[in-house]
């Protein structure tokens, strides 16, 4: 696997192959305490010794167990938030707000910062002034902007893994100042190969909902990054596997040592 050049900004998050394998953590912002992130010190704890890369966390998060990720991982906070899923529909909010600012996370240890932006949801062109406030916020205070671009249902966007939506999603959040990029894959290597091209940063994938099957995880993971994903960005598709500890380093393997999805099962055994 060779090595790829790692844009400056980013140092503090990929690691020198270009790749990151990034945990997140922040779904109680709108879940509350879902299954598995019950007791976040206890999570954090077993992810970095796992071999995670970043943790992805809330404000919140950072503020109480800072302490236990300050000089042991990078973290990316997150700074907007919307209404909870009982009150709000995931893709199709029609309020989404910065919640706080970039110098807030910055004072607690942040090591870069995460913003949504909903393409084709009621609240798009909330979300990209989110972004583009971010954006300025971290230039000024020299962080690494995380922007996690989404398609949304709409009646132009029939299918929410459609490469070329998914690449104007990732390409419009470059253009108004993205680091880096969190989006869906696209269920294939080839259409997704398009997306990566024409995002212009690199890009990690999400993993979503939960999965019918720890394979499914492995094959998503290894179609991106063979696509050249630079990783993923996951969560309940670690945290509520059956092992989480070995599904890091499963995920690791595929990620940063260019491992097959078989091997990648091997290690779950």
């Amino acid at each position: 696997m060779s090595t790829l050049p790692v844009p400056p900004r980013l140092r503090s998050i990929l690691r020198p192959d270009g790749r990151c394998l990034a945990v997140a953590m922040d779904h109680s912002m709108i879940h509350g305490p879902i299954r598995g992130l019950e007791d976040p010190p206890a999570l954090i704890e077993r992810m970095i010794a796992a071999g995670a890369d970043v943790l992805m966390v809330s404000y919140g998060t950072l503020r109480r167990y800072g302490h236990l990720m300050r000089g042991r991982i990078p973290v990316i906070a997150r700074i907007d938030g919307g209404p909870s899923v009982r009150t709000g529909t995931w893709r199709e909010y029609e309020d989404w707000r910065l919640m706080y600012e970039v110098e807030d996370v910055a004072a607690l240890g942040a090591d870069g910062i995460v913003v949504m932006h909903f393409v084709g949801a009621p609240v798009e062109m909330d979300t990209l002034q989110n972004l583009a406030d971010a954006a300025a916020q971290c230039q000024r205070a020299g962080l690494p902007l995380l922007v996690e671009a989404l398609p949304c249902p709409h009646a132009n966007i029939p299918n929410l893994f459609d490469p070329e939506v998914i690449g104007m999603a990732a390409r419009i959040a470059a253009e108004f100042g993205a680091d880096f990029v969190k989006t869906t894959y696209s269920s294939d290597i080839d259409s997704f190969r398009r997306v990566v091209t024409g995002a212009t940063v690199p890009l990690l994938v999400l993993g979503g909902e939960r999965m019918d099957t720890d394979q499914a995880v492995l094959e998503l993971v290894y179609g991106a990054t063979e696509a050249g994903a630079a990783g993923i960005v996951m969560g309940r598709n670690i945290w509520q596997s059956s092992d989480p500890v070995r599904m890091v380093r499963a995920l690791r393997a595929i990620i940063h040592d260019g491992a097959t999805v078989e091997a990648g099962l091997a290690q779950l055994e």
